[in-house]
């Protein structure tokens, strides 16, 4: 009996003693994984005041950049947005992100990682969120020392895609913004000034060469690179489909870029998307009178999900191939 009463004492005390130890807080949950930039390491809100769209107030929900300026020594004044991987259910922060800013950094090029939205968030949140990017770098050209002329966007995997998707969705501003970030363009642009390009090898053999392509370019650069030059393409474009993605302000200087890629490149078509706004009957005119000028067939392109019957005027390439319709 008594061996009974100090065995529950001793259970009474140590379950007093549990108690009495406070809640140790819970570690705050990361948007992604691999080796996250330091605590300390500057960041900028793309949305000061919260992003539109947002579900709440938690890190999840709130869109930064990291900030790497490249070294004074070293600035050339170009800079380029990253977009990590992951599926669009998380961010590899690390080796996507904080490891390839810092290369950027060694070429003197400043480098913005981005910490877009995820999952539960679904496109076009994640397209928002790099358009505003681009608008905010570019904004701040004057003060970081940049051109606002050379920024462009990189990715991987599911960041890839959606650096893809800004170089077909872009555009010069929101001139009837009352926020000045919103009323900058978000289009990425290239050192040399040419125009986007989409490119579908037509067969086997153009498949070959443009996995040679690719493994020259990788070869020349650091692991997880790939550079390439003009030249590299025009000497594998032989049965590559190459799409050319006109800008937003279709002027003479884009008519002679076209110009000049159909008289090097056998096979050039003039992407076309809709994008279901008031002027999208004169952008297409225009697109369409370009075209003829030109010699470069218009073909249509467009976000692969939007694949409704009331959609089937202007769609993907893919889908107009399979639907065997064409754009007049």
């Amino acid at each position: 009996m008594l061996r009974t009463l100090i065995y529950s004492l001793a259970l009474l005390f140590a379950a007093d003693a549990f108690a009495a130890e406070p809640a140790k807080p819970a570690p705050p949950k990361r948007i992604g994984w691999g080796n996250f930039p330091p605590d300390n390491q500057a960041k900028l809100l793309l949305w000061p005041e919260g992003a539109p769209g947002a579900l709440g107030k938690e890190e999840a929900d709130t869109p930064w950049l990291w900030l790497y300026p490249a070294p004074a020594d070293k600035a050339n004044g170009a800079a380029v947005v990253v977009c990590p991987g992951g599926g669009y259910g998380g961010l590899a922060i690390g080796h996507e992100g904080n490891d390839v800013a810092k290369w950027w950094n060694s070429l003197g090029v400043s480098a913005y990682v981005l910490k877009y939205r995820v999952a539960p968030y679904k496109h076009p949140v994640p397209l928002g969120d790099v358009q505003r990017a681009i608008r905010l770098v570019r904004s701040k050209a004057d003060e970081w020392k940049l051109d606002p002329k050379r920024i462009g966007v990189m990715g991987f995997s599911a960041g890839g895609h959606l650096a893809s998707s800004l170089a077909t969705h872009f555009d010069d501003g929101q001139t009837d913004s009352k926020d000045p970030i919103d009323a900058t363009g978000c289009r990425p642009d290239f050192a040399d000034g040419t125009p986007s390009l989409i490119v579908y090898p037509s067969d086997r053999e153009a498949y070959g060469r443009l996995t040679r392509l690719l493994t020259a370019g990788q070869m020349r650069s650091e692991k997880g690179e790939c550079e390439l030059h003009w030249e590299d393409f025009l000497a594998h474009a032989e049965g590559q489909l190459t799409l050319v993605v006109p800008p937003e302000r279709l002027d003479e200087a884009f008519e002679g870029d076209l110009r000049r890629i159909t008289r090097e490149v056998p096979d050039v078509w003039l992407a076309a998307s809709r994008r279901y706004g008031p002027r999208d009957l004169h952008r297409l005119s225009r697109l369409a009178a370009l075209s003829e000028r030109c010699g470069a067939p218009m073909v249509a392109t467009n976000d692969v999900l939007y694949h409704g019957p009331e959609r089937r005027a202007l769609q993907d390439v893919l889908t107009c191939i399979r639907e065997t319709c064409s754009i007049h």
